[in-house]
């Protein structure tokens, strides 16, 4: 994927799938992490794209906008990622994304909450 968005002029890149892979530190360095290698593909291929990445999930069930992604030795945060872990479980909402392909940063949240879809709300 990283390969195919540097050949062409793009102004970021969206990956949106289930689970939480940033749920323990260890994730991208434990030999025995099931996302080891997912996450060492997404932080070299950020690395040598240099354009904004956004990573969207679920899993956790909380909102997170946040920029867990980092280098190889863990040291530094890759700067041009970024997360959101969108809400769900007993907790559902919404988010709202903006994107605007000329902006330095291009992605926009807006959090969409609906009262009824709080947790302790009675209808």
């Amino acid at each position: 994927m990283f390969a195919k968005a540097s050949a062409r002029e793009i102004a970021g890149i969206v990956f949106i799938y289930q689970t939480d892979m940033f749920y323990s530190s260890s994730q991208s360095s434990d030999a025995e992490s099931g996302y080891r290698d997912t996450l060492l593909a997404f932080t070299k291929g950020a690395q040598e794209l240099r354009k904004p990445i956004l990573l969207i999930h679920g899993d956790s069930h909380r909102l997170i906008i946040n920029q867990p992604l980092k280098t190889e030795n863990q040291k530094d945060v890759i700067e041009n990622v970024i997360r959101l872990q969108v809400m769900g479980d007993k907790q559902v909402q919404a988010e709202q994304i903006e994107v605007n392909p000329k902006a330095e940063q291009p992605f926009g949240f807006n959090p969409l909450l609906l009262k009824a879809n709080m947790m302790g709300s009675t209808p």
